[in-house]
């Protein structure tokens, strides 16, 4: 089991990322704790979606976003079967920074951004657009 995540460098409240990568060290540690362990699951905290390069070499992720004081109990009651994982992710986690609906117009200047997607904003961009994600809306 690996616990990662973005720290407060990466995702805080007032700065916008202007990326959806975790930190490299995180990436790389995953990355070479499955060539050596074929059932490794990860447990994520994060406030927003990630890119995932070392998806396809693990047994499963679970999405615990920041879920407070009581996130440890909760993740523990999820990993050893006491719980059900019933929830459903409420945003898409696109394959790239480049697929999201803002990709074109983001940062802006800096004071402000121009918001040009209408009501194609979230699931609705990326079934207009008919774009592929690593996990949709609802997964």
């Amino acid at each position: 089991m690996i616990f990662a995540g973005l720290p407060d460098a990466f995702e805080n409240e007032g700065f916008d990322r202007k990326h959806i990568d975790m930190p490299k060290c995180q990436n790389e540690l995953i990355a070479e704790i499955c060539k050596v362990q074929k059932n490794v699951v990860v447990v994520l905290h994060n406030g927003s979606p990630v890119l995932m390069p070392w998806l396809g070499d693990v047994q499963g992720v679970l999405e615990a976003y920041l879920g407070g004081e009581a996130a440890g109990e909760a993740v523990a009651e999820l990993l050893f079967g006491e719980a059900n994982p019933s929830g459903k992710l409420p945003e898409t986690f696109p394959l790239s920074l480049e697929d999201t609906p803002c990709a074109a117009y983001f940062p802006g200047n800096q004071l402000t951004v121009e918001y040009r997607e209408s009501i194609y904003i979230g699931y609705r961009y990326y079934d207009k657009a008919k774009k592929d994600v690593l996990f949709p809306f609802g997964f």
